[in-house]
């Protein structure tokens, strides 16, 4: 899939959000800057976030608690 820039990564990460289950784990794998962070932006975001979606890079794990379900956003290299 060849997606047209950053939002159309966030809308399909809206998307994904709108079919996922508790439960589900979802990976992406890419090169650094090909859009994972903005993936999971606008999957958080459709789940009701309303802050900041950093990369995990530095935190290695970025807990969502207060979704529901909760989601941890984690980077793994």
């Amino acid at each position: 899939m060849i997606l047209e820039g950053e939002e159309a990564t966030i809308r399909i990460g809206a998307a994904l959000a709108a079919a996922a289950r508790a439960g589900d784990v979802i990976t992406l794998s890419g090169p650094l800057g090909v859009g994972k962070t903005a993936l999971a932006r606008g999957f958080i975001a459709a789940l009701g976030h309303q802050g900041d979606v950093p990369s995990p890079s530095f935190a290695i794990v970025q807990p969502y608690d207060e979704l529901d379900p909760p989601v941890w956003h984690v980077d793994l290299y």
